[in-house]
């Protein structure tokens, strides 16, 4: 998988610096860099039926060496529409390659998920990483760095074709409820919207950006890395914080971190005026990557505390649903801005985003109270570029507060009366509980009786939320 992503870093460094050669404009490739995620969330449909057709193997055989070809039409067809619609079937296929791995971490993962989980977020982002340093091999004028990307998806499916080990169980196809995503975790929501906006931005412009400063191929690599290899090494201190703390006030504090380093970012480049070169952007962009990666995990941390973990699989592929919608709004946003204040636009999008992120976070602290102690998970590092196919680490048994903010059906009226009698206030009817694709049944996890005082003070809690 490594080495795929290697590819995949590379092919995106070097479509944007292509495109900024020639001369595309910022809107332009932010419209083109944004089809990607139209692609990935398609084919979020679209691929389970074909592994479930030919299986795992030949469907991963298939994605990759399509992706190696549409690398190739790149650098044969350049131009804004042919791109669009290379980024569209790219995004199917990689998605395609994240189900199929993912399909057999669940297979093989058992009481050591949480660190299989973790050591594959980091082997993605640092292979990413790795890849924007092959653009120095070959530039962006020609073909040859869409043939190195081409030559690194054929490697990388090799070892997967070879595999003696059996085809894990068949992926399902996503079972969303964003309704009622929303009304149990706004923070989450949020937040992955919001890290879709940003992230999409940064993987589709951060490039054309570092260029305009005058960096060199060299110096457009180590800005990126520095911000990918941010987010991959300060996720595990900024989610063990979160652990201790309410994640909103967490979350919200990221943000004014993010705000702060790409503020920082744009003051150097008006103040410097011509480009002063990586040693003060390439430090700058780590601790943005640093911020802004995290952003992602928080969502899913904050969404998971709030729901019983019978459904914690499907909250995540909705988040990942509202993070792709994110990714591929952001880059049009983003492009637009910097068609319009030119390349001191990019931190400036992301900034503005960070800040209403922020300001969202601050306001829900004030209106809910926090998930209880008893009711967190521990932190695990998020890669946003995940399908949300590997399942959460096994966690406690759901908590009344997780039960009672996720009434199942028959439930509603039990957890209202029950509200009722601790606050003296009606409750909101709740939505109908749902489980994991392919459970085939509807696990309930009910309310202690009403006398019980852990049960009432649950309910008096949810009430004050729903209100």
């Amino acid at each position: 998988m490594g080495v795929l992503l290697s590819g995949s870093g590379l092919l995106g460094i070097t479509l944007g610096l292509r495109g900024s050669h020639e001369q595309f404009g910022n809107l332009v490739l932010g419209v083109v860099m944004s089809a990607f995620y139209i692609g990935y969330m398609a084919g979020a449909w679209i691929c389970p039926p074909l592994i479930l057709r030919v299986g795992h193997i030949r469907a991963f055989a298939s994605f990759a060496a399509s992706a190696a070809a549409l690398s190739l039409a790149y650098g044969l067809a350049v131009g804004p529409v042919a791109w669009w619609i290379l980024r569209i079937f790219n995004g199917i296929m990689i998605m395609g390659i994240y189900m199929v791995i993912e399909s057999w971490l669940n297979e093989r993962a058992d009481a050591a998920r949480a660190g299989i989980f973790a050591l594959y977020m980091m082997i993605n982002l640092l292979a990413i990483a790795l890849g924007q340093y092959l653009i120095v091999a070959q530039g962006v004028e020609g073909l040859g760095s869409f043939a190195i990307a081409a030559m690194l998806f054929c490697l990388g499916l090799l070892p997967i074709a070879l595999t003696p080990l059996r085809q894990p169980v068949p992926v399902q196809s996503p079972k969303l409820s964003l309704r009622k995503l929303f009304r149990a975790s706004p923070t989450g929501v949020a937040g992955s919207f919001g890290s879709g906006l940003v992230l999409g931005s940064f993987w589709a412009l951060s490039a054309i950006y570092a260029r305009s400063l005058g960096l060199d191929n060299l110096g457009v690599a180590n800005f990126t890395a520095a911000a990918i290899l941010g987010g991959a090494l300060l996720q595990w201190p900024i989610g063990w914080l979160s652990d201790r703390r309410d994640r909103r006030v967490v979350l919200a504090w990221v943000c004014v971190g993010a705000t702060l380093a790409l503020s920082a970012m744009g003051l150097v480049d008006v103040v410097t005026g011509a480009a002063p070169g990586p040693v003060w952007f390439v430090p700058l962009s780590f601790a943005t990557g640093a911020f802004v990666f995290s952003i992602y995990g928080l969502a899913v941390a904050q969404t998971h505390d709030r729901f019983p973990p019978s459904e914690a699989l499907e909250a995540t592929r909705g988040l990942l649903l509202l993070h792709g919608i994110g990714a591929s709004t952001g880059p049009l946003i983003c492009g637009a801005i910097m068609q319009l204040l030119d390349s001191r636009g990019f931190p400036v999008a992301l900034g503005l985003v960070s800040v209403a992120l922020a300001a969202f976070c601050a306001l829900r602290v004030r209106r809910d109270p926090p998930v209880p102690p008893a009711s967190r998970g521990a932190f695990v590092p998020v890669d946003q570029s995940s399908p949300g196919t590997i399942e959460p680490a096994p966690r406690a048994p759901a908590t009344p507060f997780q039960a009672a903010a996720n009434p199942p059906p028959g439930e509603d009226q039990a957890a209202a009366a029950t509200s009722e009698a601790a606050t003296g206030r009606a409750t909101a009817a709740a939505g109908p509980a749902s489980n994991p694709p392919g459970s085939g049944t509807t696990t309930a996890t009910p309310l202690r009786r009403a006398g019980d005082a852990t049960a009432v003070e649950d309910a008096k809690l949810v009430a004050e939320t729903r209100h």
